[in-house]
């Protein structure tokens, strides 16, 4: 029901290019013959019988719009350099709007595609270590055949035995300065709009950094880590514990409930004179990584935790800036740290690799969406508004627009749905680990 008012538009504005699915209009076709086949000698046209002023032969059309093709929602290139004034003849307010209902359309689909891999990839990788056979043909079934398969070795377990899975997230920030740059090209305007984030405003900080600093790279730490620690950690460890526990050696290594001394894997807290990856929690110090503190002077390539807010931009660019920051934004690593408590048993070992190797990219794609599912509304509702806003002002470039805005209303529809259900699907596979 969501492309109802597009296709009715569709049948009583634009019948000839809509029902022509080979796009015989006169800027696309090849020539048309003036009679049908064998038809020699049929009479002239009506036109002519009616007394119709004559038209010189090769004379341009006045109200014809230059000849050329709308760009497809797969090529976001194309999208991106397409001038709708100088190929179709588009009014500069109705090009604005196009390039925002286009861009939106080709960022959900692209981000759509690339997060259903990401995740199948991840789900069908839980499920066949876990012993689940067959090949899945999407994230949302490849996501099932991973809860199930995560249940069933749960249940395999030798009892009694206890799951505990603790993890460091991953963090996706947004790019502020790439959202404004995209928003003032879709607007077609001379200044960059003002931006604001909602959320945390984090980045690279050449002073000194006062609170957290995501280390992607394992590095050292003048601070205390707050992930992994490959040695000389002392500390609490919500993960795995390699060394002593309250001056007790952990053999084998696992859960510590009091002082971890030695190494500390995926969750902990505290000194790192080793290597630290995940988090490092400074208090005045350089910060190798992001900052995501306070900056003793302005950071550099301000990011956003959060949403970007524009001002002064149009529902449509908005939304395609928004998008593709979202596609654009590099994610931090989370860090995965499963203990199984209970008798030694080699299924524990089989359960344990399997979460701890794929369920960070389970988690990447969760953190990825998270937040944005009120953005993919936006983004929808914008689609259709500038659709409709486009359709009523009809033009010259109508017939060769009409498919493309089929196609802009199909990719946004459903890219939106894919990443939903995609949203549901990591959430449920990450549920399903974490249950004890």
């Amino acid at each position: 029901m969501e492309r109802t008012w597009f296709t009715a538009t569709c049948a009583l504005v634009f019948v000839a290019a809509c029902g022509n699915a080979g796009g015989t209009s006169s800027s696309s076709a090849g020539p048309v013959d003036a009679a049908p086949t064998g038809s020699a000698t049929a009479g002239p046209p009506a036109a002519e019988e009616a007394g119709a002023p004559e038209v010189e032969a090769g004379a341009p059309d006045a109200a014809a719009p230059p000849v050329g093709k709308c760009p497809e929602p797969t090529n976001p290139d194309r999208v991106v350099a397409f001038d709708w004034s100088k190929e179709l003849g588009v009014e500069a307010p109705l090009a604005a709007r196009l390039r925002g209902v286009s861009g939106t359309a080709v960022e959900i689909r692209i981000l759509a595609t690339q997060i259903d891999a990401e995740l199948r990839t991840a789900c069908a990788a839980i499920a066949a270590e876990l012993g689940s056979k067959g090949s899945f043909a999407s994230a949302p079934v490849a996501c099932q055949a991973a809860v199930d398969a995560l249940k069933a070795a749960r249940g395999k377990l030798a009892k009694p035995a206890r799951v505990a899975v603790h993890a460091h997230p991953a963090l996706c920030p947004e790019a502020i300065d790439d959202v404004r740059e995209c928003a003032k090209r879709c607007a077609g305007q001379d200044q960059t709009p003002e931006a604001t984030c909602v959320g945390t405003t984090v980045g690279r900080c050449p002073g000194t950094c006062d609170g957290p600093c995501e280390v992607r790279a394992p590095g050292a730490c003048e601070g205390t880590c707050l992930g992994n620690c490959d040695s000389a950690f002392t500390g609490t460890c919500d993960g795995t514990c390699k060394g002593k526990c309250d001056g007790i050696e952990v053999k084998p290594t696992g859960e510590c409930k009091g002082k971890c001394e030695g190494a500390c894997d995926a969750v902990g807290k505290g000194e790192c004179k080793g290597r630290c990856s995940g988090g490092c929690q400074l208090h005045a110090s350089a910060c190798a990584g992001v900052c995501a503190g306070r900056c003793s002077v302005p950071v550099q390539a301000p990011q956003c935790l959060g949403s970007v807010k524009l001002a002064t931009t149009s529902a449509e660019c908005a939304s395609y800036c928004e998008l593709r920051a979202v596609h654009r934004s590099v994610c931090g690593a989370a860090q995965v740290d499963v203990r199984v408590d209970g008798p030694k048993d080699p299924a524990a070992l089989v359960y344990t690799g399997a979460v701890e190797r794929h369920l960070p990219a389970v988690l990447k794609v969760e953190q990825q969406i998270k937040g944005r599912l009120d953005a993919l509304v936006r983004a929808k509702a914008a689609v259709v508004d500038g659709l409709k806003a486009i359709t009523a002002a009809g033009g010259p470039a109508m017939p060769t627009l009409s498919s493309c805005l089929f196609g802009y209303d199909k990719a946004t529809v459903e890219g939106v749905a894919s990443l939903l259900q995609s949203s549901r699907s990591a959430s449920e596979v990450a549920a399903a680990a974490r249950t004890r």
